[in-house]
């Protein structure tokens, strides 16, 4: 691997380990199944074996937009856990379109409440 300068080193996504807006934390990954699996039960919505690589996806999206905010709200971030897992159970409620309110009566599950769309929906509405 090639030397990089401490500019890319602190901007380049690609460059691995260095960036921390590229990267998300240690989390809980058994307590944020469990979260996803219990509210998915409940709601009738599809249950989750193991985190794939469209979910870790979209925890990185949540957990970047979540930080962005945070530094445009000038609050300290909290721990990565406590964020993920809120998120689930409270922020996200999910249509009757997502229940299976539409023509196919397809029932949607965790890759729909982790788009983009939905996250910046939640953090940005007003308490």
């Amino acid at each position: 691997m090639r030397n990089l300068t401490p500019r890319q080193k602190g901007t380049n996504p690609r460059a691995r380990q260095t960036n921390p807006r590229s990267t998300v934390p240690a989390f809980d990954r058994e307590r944020f199944k469990e979260t996803w699996n219990c509210k998915a039960k409940r709601l009738g919505m599809p249950t989750i074996r193991s985190i794939t690589t469209s979910t870790e996806n979209g925890i990185k999206r949540l957990w970047s937009s979540y930080l962005k905010q945070c530094k445009e709200l000038g609050k300290e971030p909290r721990d990565i856990d406590s964020i993920l897992n809120g998120y689930i159970e409270h922020g996200y409620q999910p249509t009757q379109w997502a229940l299976g309110g539409n023509p196919e009566g397809k029932v949607y599950g965790i890759d729909t409440a982790l788009t983009q769309k939905k996250i910046d929906e939640i953090l940005g509405a007003g308490s």
